[in-house]
Parts: C-alpha cells; sequence; structure tokens
C-alpha cells in the first residue's frame, strides 16, 4: 500500500498557484500523476482511490496512466 499527497502552495513557487484550478484532465499535476503511475506500475496496484470527486474523464485518463482501476470516494 503506498500514499501520495498532493499539497498545493507548499513547494518553491507553490503559494503562487493556489488559485490555480486543479488540472481538468486529472486532478493532479504532471509531475505527481506520473510519480503515481511509476508507483501504482511498480507494485502491481490493482486499484487507485482518490478522495476527491472525479470526474469520468478523469477516471479514464488515470486509469489509463495508472494501468489500474481508479476509484474515488464517492465510488465507495
Amino acid at each position: 500500500m503506498s500514499r501520495h499527497v498532493q499539497r498545493r502552495g507548499v513547494s518553491a513557487g507553490g503559494a503562487d498557484k493556489m488559485g490555480d484550478p486543479f488540472s481538468r484532465r486529472t486532478l493532479l499535476s504532471p509531475g505527481r500523476a506520473g510519480e503515481v503511475a511509476d508507483a501504482c506500475q511498480q507494485r502491481g496496484v490493482g486499484v487507485a482511490v482518490f478522495v476527491n470527486p472525479l470526474t469520468d474523464h478523469q477516471r479514464a485518463v488515470l486509469t489509463d496512466m495508472f494501468g489500474c482501476l481508479v476509484l474515488s470516494g464517492e465510488d465507495l
């Protein structure tokens, strides 16, 4: 099991991005999405669960990127 958290406004220059919307495509920054995808593939993860609600499009994109089923808390 692994846990990945994206905290906005914490990194250098991150405070300037606090007003930016979440990615409409993945809900994650590109770097974080790649990090989670690598972790899922290396560990053979079967399901990735997001706390935040996901759109059908986000779920499809993330499922393709991660190589496993992607759910949100609303799905549980």
